[in-house]
């Protein structure tokens, strides 16, 4: 899980980089930038530029190598998905899904196996914090997140399949998947996994809306449908694990308060660890909210928000 963050496996982060370099820039590409290539170049030349603001930020540069690296591979990615005429770019695309949806479903078989306490792995039992299911990621959360990102391209694969035999079985290991990603307890797995497929099928649902509800007031009824249908969600994933959620609200407030005293620049990169337990002091001085007592940790990272 935490491969790079670990420091004797820099010199294999910065082999990759330098390689996925090399091959980005040894082709030839024309780089077509849309909202979402906008905002992904935004995140580390914000951080860079904010070294020059801040005194939060003097240590960027010992973090922002991964950032850097993340998007130089999604650029890469871009190049491989925009050459669709490209014969090799196809089939390695075509290897790199079947591989992914393999694996996914062996982790479902597992993380299944493991619910009902059988696991060639840890025989002598392991206990997570929410749930067993964990796979071979060690966290219920890292296996949820994994799932998610499967399920889509699993329906893909089963799209551009010609033969029925092939499609029923890989229904069925969507299903298999489901079962697991439920079973995992991840509120944040769940929320990646409807939220990812909402933004693969935003154009679709766009187009679709435009044919068959040209009516302002059929398109009003469908927005406030889709609305609702939202609000039933959020509970659900809610009531998932309550108690984990009154937990989470409770981070949130007390990182509201540092959202309050640095609005635009934040408390800088990778301070949020040491901010985190001055600012539960604070939240703690007021005793009203001394119901949230057994709700206290020293957490590493922010948990859950986009601020």
């Amino acid at each position: 899980m935490y491969g790079f963050h670990v420091l004797k496996y820099m010199f294999f982060q910065l082999m990759v980089f330098l390689l996925l370099a090399i091959f980005l820039f040894r082709m030839k590409f024309q780089i077509r930038l849309n909202l979402l290539d906008l905002l992904i170049i935004f995140r580390p030349v914000y951080l860079m530029l904010l070294y020059f603001v801040s005194g939060n930020y003097s240590t960027v540069f010992e973090n922002i190598d991964i950032l850097i690296y993340l998007t130089l591979f999604y650029f890469l990615l871009q190049q491989f998905l925009v050459n669709e005429d490209n014969k090799d770019n196809n089939r390695f695309l075509t290897i790199m899904i079947t591989s992914l949806v393999i694996i996914c479903f062996l982790e479902s078989f597992y993380g299944i196996l493991q619910y009902f306490n059988i696991d060639p792995f840890h025989p002598c039992g392991y206990r997570s914090c929410e749930s067993n299911v964990i796979g071979t990621f060690g966290s219920e959360n890292a296996m949820g997140g994994f799932l998610a990102a499967g399920i889509p391209l699993a329906l893909y694969f089963t799209f551009i399949q010609d033969k029925r035999t092939i499609k029923y079985l890989i229904m069925t290991g969507i299903g298999m998947m489901l079962l697991t990603l439920a079973l995992t307890i991840s509120r944040g797995a769940w929320i990646a996994f409807v939220g990812g497929l909402l933004f693969l099928g935003f154009p679709g649902i766009v187009r679709t809306g435009k044919s068959n509800f040209s009516n302002k007031i059929l398109r009003i009824f469908m927005i406030l449908l889709l609305v609702l249908i939202a609000i039933v969600l959020l509970v659900g994933i809610y009531q998932i694990n309550a108690e984990s959620s009154i937990g989470r609200i409770f981070i949130w407030k007390i990182s509201l308060g540092m959202v309050k005293d640095y609005p635009l620049l934040g408390v800088g990169y990778g301070n949020y660890g040491y901010q985190y337990l001055n600012y539960q002091e604070q939240f703690f001085n007021n005793l009203t909210n001394m119901v949230y007592q057994d709700k206290a940790a020293g957490l590493k990272e922010a948990h859950s928000e986009i601020m």
